[in-house]
């Protein structure tokens, strides 16, 4: 009798690489002004990748293969990508908003324009 463990594809690799792919084009999203909404599907895919990896290459393991599919390791690293990708813009945009907020209640309590003081 054939084994034919070794000919089924690993589901999970395959949908790890899915979420990977997913979570990192919609991170990429993440600049782009009125889309803010989309970008937060980061997180989901990404821990989606990371877990359905992990758990794609503990399978192949346990199975017997002597190389986890490349397909699990991708979509654990499209994972970590997209969440990079999604903390570094959510950084960028944290410091542009927060120097706006500071120069619009600095300028409202008169502290910009900045004024020269005159000497006696």
């Amino acid at each position: 009798m054939a084994d034919t463990s070794a000919a089924r594809p690993n589901y999970l690799a395959m949908l790890s690489f899915i979420f990977g792919l997913l979570g990192l084009l919609v991170a990429l999203t993440a600049p782009i002004p009125f889309v803010p909404i989309l970008s937060a599907f980061t997180w989901p895919f990404g821990l989606g990748a990371m877990l359905t990896g992990w758990a794609a290459r503990r399978v192949a393991q346990s199975n017997g293969d002597s190389q986890p599919d490349s397909r699990a390791r991708w979509g654990v690293r499209l994972g970590c990508a997209g969440w990079i990708v999604q903390f570094t813009t959510s950084v960028v945009k944290v410091m542009l908003i927060g120097g706006f907020l500071t120069y619009l209640v600095g300028s409202w309590i008169g502290l910009w324009p900045l004024q020269p003081t005159p000497t006696p």
